[in-house]
C-alpha cells in the first residue's frame, strides 16, 4: 500500500492519508472480469437498491442532485419545507464486514466459483506500506476491502444496499425520497411550514 496525502491534510498526521493498494495487473484483469460479472447479475436480479446512484453503469450521483433540486423546488411551488438529512460514512471502504458481505452475496444467489473466488480474495489479505522504496512488515488486513480496488466499490454498495434494506419500514414510509450516493445516505420529506412565512 502507498500511503498519499490527503487535499489540505497535515502532512505529520496519519490520519491525513488515504492509503491505495497497488496489485498485479494479472489481479487487477481478473478482478475486472469478476466485477463485470458480479454486477451484471447483481442489476439483472435487481439486488442493487434503485437508490444507489454510484459506482453504476448509466447512472450518476448528478442523478441524486437533481432529484434533491426537484424536491425543494416541488414542495417550494406547494408552499412546503423541505426537510433534509445527510449522513456520510466515513472510511466506508475501510469498514466493510467482510463475513457479512460474503452472507449478503450467498443470500443474493451469489455461489459456486464466484463465491468461491470471492471469498478467496476477501480473506487472509495481507498488506505493508511502502514509502520511500522502504516496505513495511505484513500486516493481515481483518476488515474493509482494498482502496484503489477493482471490486471495491460493487463490495462496499452492496453492503450499503443490506443496510438500506434493513432500515424499518415506518422509516421508509415516512421519507418521501431517499437515496444512496456512494458512501452517503439522505432522506427528504416536505412538510408544511411552521413559525415561517414562504414568498
Amino acid at each position: 500500500m502507498i500511503p498519499v496525502l490527503k487535499k489540505g491534510k497535515n502532512k505529520t498526521k496519519t490520519l491525513s492519508y488515504r492509503t491505495i493498494s497497488l496489485t498485479s495487473c494479472v489481479c487487477k484483469t481478473m478482478e475486472r472480469i469478476v466485477n463485470q460479472r458480479l454486477q451484471l447479475y447483481l442489476e439483472s436480479e435487481s439486488i442493487i437498491v434503485p437508490e444507489q446512484a454510484g459506482f453504476r453503469q448509466h447512472r450518476s450521483t448528478e442523478d441524486q442532485t437533481t432529484h434533491l433540486s426537484q424536491v425543494i423546488e416541488d414542495a417550494y411551488q406547494a408552499q412546503k419545507v423541505t426537510l433534509a438529512t445527510f449522513i456520510d460514512l466515513q472510511k466506508a471502504f475501510d469498514k466493510v464486514w467482510k463475513d457479512g458481505l460474503l452472507v449478503k452475496l450467498l443470500r443474493s444467489g451469489v455461489k459456486g466459483n464466484m463465491y468461491q473466488w470471492t471469498k478467496s480474495y476477501l480473506h487472509n489479505r495481507k498488506a505493508r506500506v511502502l514509502v520511500d522504496g522502504h516496505c513495511g512488515r505484513k500486516v493481515l488486513l481483518r476488515q474493509g476491502v482494498p482502496q484503489g480496488g477493482v471490486l471495491s466499490p460493487c463490495y462496499s454498495y452492496s453492503s450499503l444496499t443490506t443496510w438500506y434494506q434493513s432500515c424499518p419500514r415506518e422509516s421508509k414510509r415516512h421519507c418521501m425520497l431517499m437515496t444512496l450516493f456512494s458512501g452517503a445516505r439522505k432522506s427528504m420529506q416536505p412538510q408544511q411550514p411552521t413559525g415561517c412565512n414562504l414568498p
